[in-house]
Formats: structure tokens, sequence, C-alpha cells
């Protein structure tokens, strides 16, 4: 069980090895969990690009926000199972044994009244 939770914490340090310019990930750690699917190039294309007109190609990239979803899925899941871990290895508190409450008058009174006839039997 230990290798599995050094398997998924190994892969965690994913955001420090991405370009955020480009939005790839030069790291193949993640391809552990998802395989080798990307969905960076994934793009729904408003305006085709026309090379005559000079115009550069307008398109909404989906494919990004949808790797960047995975990968924030697998971390925080990542980090839920590590916490997870961390809190049922704490001991639960246990409560103090309650002290026994004062006797009443009357159980007081009832006490002093059996004694006195334990003694005159």
């Amino acid at each position: 069980m230990l290798s599995t939770w050094l398997l998924v914490l190994s892969s965690v340090p994913l955001l420090a090895n991405c370009d955020l310019v480009g939005y790839r990930c030069a790291d193949a750690s993640n391809r552990l969990c998802i395989g080798s699917i990307d969905f960076n190039d994934k793009k729904k294309v408003l305006v085709p690009a026309d090379a005559t007109h000079k115009v550069a190609e307008v398109a909404i990239r989906y494919g990004t926000f949808i790797n960047t979803l995975i990968d924030f899925i697998i971390i925080a899941f990542c980090i839920f199972m590590v916490v997870k871990a961390v809190n049922s290895l704490k001991k639960p508190v246990e409560a103090p044994p309650a002290a026994d409450p004062e006797p009443t008058k009357e159980e007081l009174l009832l006490t002093e009244i059996r004694d006195l006839l334990a003694k005159g039997k």
C-alpha cells in the first residue's frame, strides 16, 4: 500500500513542470492516470486562417480546459487521500470518565437509616 501512495504522490508535482504559455505539460507523468490522451489540440474553429488576407485563425480551445480540469481532479483526489490517511492515523480523543454525582439529601437520609437499622440488629 505504501508503494501505491508513493506512486500517487510522485504524480502530484505536475504543476511545477507545466509551460504556462502553451498550456502543455512537459512532464509525461500525467499519462499515468489518463493514458496518452491529450485534449490540447481540441478546438472549435470560428474563423479559419486565411494566408492571403493575413487573417489568423479564431478558435475556442476547449481541450486545454479539459486537460486542466482532469489534472485538477487527479491532484485534488491525491490530496484528499493524503488528508484521509493522515486523519486515520490520529487517535480518537476519549472523553474522561464522568465522576459519580454527589448523593442527594434523600439518598443521604436513606443511607443513614439503613446504617442505623443494620446497627440495631
